[in-house]
């Protein structure tokens, strides 16, 4: 599923700052083994309740430990998906897993700035704009 929507280069630019480009399946298989065993970078798929489906994904990656940071990443993969409420509740709970069980003091991310949903969600989240790059 993550590499379906690794496809979709009308949304795909909003997940990522990097150039879109699509993956296969493996590839995510072959990462994820990576990251289970990397203890620097924590990634959850956001799920439904009623359905056990696939939404999204949520993670805490490059933790910086002696300095108590880390960047967060999320995103809902289908269109239809977005504005139900997945992405908030996914996000809120990285973040309470993050301050609470990690005992980070900060975390960041990069959001584009035409990307008005996500923004909106963050700042309702306590994320605060510091910078933007052009």
């Amino acid at each position: 599923m993550l590499s379906h929507w690794s496809v979709d280069g009308t949304d795909r630019r909003h997940a990522d700052t990097d150039a879109p480009r699509p993956v296969t399946a493996d590839h995510f298989r072959e990462r994820d083994e990576l990251v289970d065993a990397d203890s620097d970078n924590f990634e959850f798929r956001i799920r439904t309740i009623d359905e056990d489906r696939l939404v999204g994904f949520v993670a805490i990656c490059r933790v910086e430990w002696a300095d108590r940071h880390a960047r967060l990443a999320a995103g809902i993969g289908e269109a239809a998906d977005r504005g139900r409420g997945y992405g908030g509740e996914g996000v809120s709970m990285a973040l309470r897993y993050a301050f609470h069980e990690l005992a980070l003091h900060r975390l960041s991310l990069d959001v584009t700035s035409d990307n008005e949903r996500a923004i909106a969600l963050y700042r309702k989240l306590g994320f605060e704009q510091e910078g933007c790059q052009r």
